[in-house]
């Protein structure tokens, strides 16, 4: 293929774009995108730290035997810049698994130079991730600065020589490793999930030319990615088709306020808030265009001016501290010894530099210049954490046990998945039992809690009916009940020929109404059309008279 006029390459699952625009910015790249997932989203970019600005002036064409972006006056915005004589008849080709290479020659197999070699944020199926021991260089992804610009931000995903993955911030501080892998168990010794993974085959390499890992999906028909996104975080994403949007399910820092510097200077971080950083008291937004962008690495600056050190008074006017409740400090404070807490604000009131200082137990903490990792919790809990959701995944009545008060309690969570309240959705492969399965689980996709209430309204049928749902009839038919349940409903027909004939068509008519209408609304083909359990029981409760929604 001509790249000169063919500004693009196209494979089932990838396409290779010239002039690709990220999202509402001015800037223009030479990037990979998924070829059939409607939301644009990037794998690879070429010239992130060079964007093109006149996208119809710029040409990408290949030069002395290297691929070469120019702008409109033939200066190199971007090269492979190989020093190696190679032939003279180079190819490019974008490879299935989305590896754009270089061949040395139209029907050479031999790769001169690879975008896998030169990762930007995302780590797609195939690529390594390490250390090439003979050059002494890294392959690591580096985060984009903010969803508009692909720039290298400050955040990296790095192999160590212990076999670890740090993440680090501005490569000089790291505030997550995922601890050594264990090649028996084949799971990162800090991650411990990955025993319950279904989805990917890692693999480590190490010999003396190199060390790294790969990984492939065990389903092709998954489309995955991992990417250091700009929020500090590695996130492990899957495309839903369904929804038509990708879904977290996982990422390393679990919480947010784990990320290194994520507010930037005088920046304070908090899990409860959806934005994450606010500025400290007496202090604004560094650059609002950036925190617009959710880029707050730029921090905070004080909007008044220090009198600074020994208890400096300028007309009349002397620094003051401003007290926070509910804080978590900064790591490593200096701790002068002081005798009081006078003392304490006294010895920071002495240093220019000293920005804030604590006194607890008679331990006095002062910080010096610009405070990082500022934290604000929750009152109401002392570790400033959400709970998370536990998603059972194998509701039925045999699971449903009576105390002797008749108060029912969920038993049996040996199916049952752990979510955060940062995910959305979870992805699993096991099974619970079927009949109260719901279709999600048939299609392999990311469940959500919406399963469990599927589950649950298909139990609430056969509470009603007071046998299965799917039974085999005299005639030897098997007849569905939630079928039979939502048709008499909708046509008004006779609720009591539901009802378990045990009860001899004793019931409160409109309970049996309630609690028939409550179970159609539960098991809903589509998810986002089901309650939430926290509906249910107001549901459940609520008079027919009142019940307009349902």
């Amino acid at each position: 293929m001509d790249i000169e006029n063919n500004p693009w390459f196209q494979l089932p699952l990838l396409l290779l774009c010239f002039c690709l625009c990220i999202c509402n910015s001015s800037y223009w790249y030479v990037g990979i995108l998924y070829n059939k997932v409607s939301v644009p989203t990037v794998a690879w970019v070429a010239n992130r730290e060079k964007p093109i600005f006149d996208r119809f002036s710029a040409q990408l064409k290949i030069s002395d035997g290297n691929l070469v972006i120019v702008n409109g006056s033939q200066s190199p915005v971007w090269s492979t810049n190989l020093t190696s004589p190679c032939s003279s008849s180079v190819k490019a080709v974008l490879r299935d698994d989305g590896n754009f290479a270089l061949m040395d020659g139209p029907n050479s197999s031999q790769i001169i130079w690879q975008s896998f070699d030169h990762l930007a944020n995302t780590w797609l199926p195939g690529a390594k991730l390490g250390i090439n021991k003979r050059t002494n260089t890294s392959q690591l992804l580096t985060s984009w600065k903010n969803h508009e610009d692909a720039a290298p931000g400050p955040f990296s995903l790095r192999l160590q020589p212990s076999s670890e993955y740090y993440i680090w911030w501005k490569m000089s501080e790291h505030y997550w490793t995922s601890g050594p892998w264990d090649p028996k168990a084949r799971i990162f010794s800090l991650v411990p999930e990955m025993l319950r993974n279904y989805i990917y085959n890692f693999s480590y390499v190490d010999n003396e030319n190199e060390s790294y890992f790969t990984y492939s999906v065990y389903n092709n028909s998954i489309q995955s990615r991992f990417i250091m996104d700009f929020s500090g975080q590695v996130k492990h994403l899957t495309w839903l088709e369904g929804t038509k949007q990708w879904n977290l399910f996982k990422s390393e820092p679990r919480q947010m306020c784990e990320v290194y510097g994520l507010c930037g200077p005088f920046g304070v971080c908090s899990e409860s808030t959806d934005n994450f950083c606010q500025c400290l008291h007496g202090f604004t937004q560094t650059s609002p265009n950036e925190w617009n962008l959710s880029d707050w690495s730029g921090g905070c600056r004080r909007t008044t001016n220090l009198n600074c050190g020994n208890n400096t008074t300028v007309n009349s006017q002397k620094d003051r501290f401003h007290t926070l409740s509910y804080m978590n400090p900064p790591d490593d404070p200096q701790t002068p010894e002081v005798g009081s807490e006078k003392q304490c604000e006294a010895a920071c009131l002495d240093h220019c530099n000293c920005t804030a200082y604590a006194y607890e137990g008679s331990t006095c903490s002062i910080w010096m210049g610009d405070l990082f990792n500022v934290q604000q919790y929750n009152p109401g809990d002392s570790n400033g954490k959400t709970l998370d959701c536990i998603i059972h995944c194998d509701i039925k009545p045999e699971n449903i046990l009576l105390d002797m008060e008749f108060c029912p309690k969920v038993a049996d969570f040996g199916l049952a998945k752990l979510m955060g309240r940062e995910f959305s959705r979870v992805l699993t492969t096991m099974r619970g039992t079927r009949g109260y399965l719901a279709p999600e689980w048939i299609s392999g996709v990311a469940i959500t809690a919406k399963a469990d209430v599927y589950s649950y309204g298909m139990m609430l049928f056969e509470f009603v009916s007071g046998k299965r749902n799917s039974e085999q009839s005299d005639d030897g038919k098997v007849h569905f009940f939630p079928t039979w349940a939502a048709k008499k409903l909708t046509e008004g027909g006779d609720l009591l020929e539901l009802l378990d004939p045990r009860l001899g068509r004793d019931a409160d008519m409109e309970k049996l109404t309630r609690v028939c209408r409550v179970a159609c609304w539960c098991v809903q083909d589509e998810e986002r059309d089901r309650p939430s359990m926290g509906q249910i029981p107001f549901a459940v409760q609520m008079p027919e008279s009142k019940k307009k929604d349902i």
